[in-house]
């Protein structure tokens, strides 16, 4: 006898209604859109160059993918499209052509796909991917520091505000991690407090380390997440750059962010909703 599907499948998160993972990923790419005309105007080419790229070979990826596994490609939920958009962001500028499709094959398929999908996501697949270029290709890395959609602080700014403003992500945790990192750096001098304060930590800190799905749910455990992210690239700035202290130490937490979920549950309501 077969049984009645009875509940329809929909995309997380579940305990809000009026957002849908689909709906999530399309307002999160338009708070990329500052970033982009801010990226245009200070260096175009590169631009132009790393999202291409990115955007080519990530559709190409996931379309295989899908072929491979014999599932229908869905890129109407917006997560491909964001995730490559936000992957050539995170890049340094000057990375070879290789570095781009190693690090964009990580993001989708290794670190997202793998996984089940954005939604399943245990990492933060745009950042996975640029731990990988990292890792594979660290020469090309450590010529340029900063990154491609950390060239304007004032752009980054803009489109984490318009998360916020949306309720896509708690203004909690891109605050606690940066304010923590300026006040431990500070005592070293103004140099490297100044440091922190840089388009890239703002990016990772409000496109990266608020993600919904790969930080904690309640409001305790975003401020104990906030906060031990910023003490973790704290601890490994001493022996990395900037960046790489940023990426490892947000990917240490996503590791963590389940046991946070676990030991500090939120109160059960009437009416459930996301605690912003």
């Amino acid at each position: 006898m077969k049984l009645k599907k009875i509940f329809p499948k929909t995309f997380a998160p579940h305990w809000r209604a009026h957002h849908s993972a689909g709906r999530w990923m399309w307002q999160a790419a338009l708070g990329l859109f500052p970033i982009f005309i801010a990226s245009l105007v200070f260096n175009w080419s590169e631009t132009l160059r790393l999202l291409g790229l990115s955007f080519f070979f990530g559709f190409f990826f996931e379309y295989l993918f899908a072929k491979f596994n014999g599932a229908q490609v869905n890129w109407k939920d917006g997560s491909t499209f964001f995730l490559c958009a936000l992957f050539a962001f995170l890049l340094p500028t000057g990375v070879s052509h290789w570095a781009v499709i190693s690090g964009i094959f990580i993001t989708l398929v290794v670190a997202n796909d793998c996984f089940g999908g954005r939604e399943q996501s245990l990492f933060h697949p745009a950042l996975a991917g640029r731990a990988a270029v990292f890792v594979l290709f660290p020469g090309e890395t450590l010529r340029t520091l900063e990154a491609l959609g950390g060239t304007s602080v004032l752009a980054v700014l803009i489109g984490g505000l318009y998360l916020i403003s949306r309720r896509l992500i708690s203004w909690r945790t891109p605050v606690i991690f940066i304010a923590t990192l300026f006040a431990v750096s500070l005592p070293s001098g103004m140099a490297a407090a100044r440091e922190i304060l840089t388009g890239g930590i703002f990016l990772s800190a409000f496109f990266v380390l608020s993600d919904s799905i790969t930080s904690p749910i309640t409001r305790t455990g975003k401020v104990f997440y906030a906060l031990f992210a910023a003490a973790f690239v704290c601890f490994l700035k001493q022996r990395l750059t900037l960046s790489e202290s940023a990426t490892y130490g947000i990917l240490f937490m996503n590791a963590l962010t389940p046991f946070i979920d676990r030991y500090l549950k939120p109160e059960a309501r009437s009416h459930a909703s996301a605690e912003i």
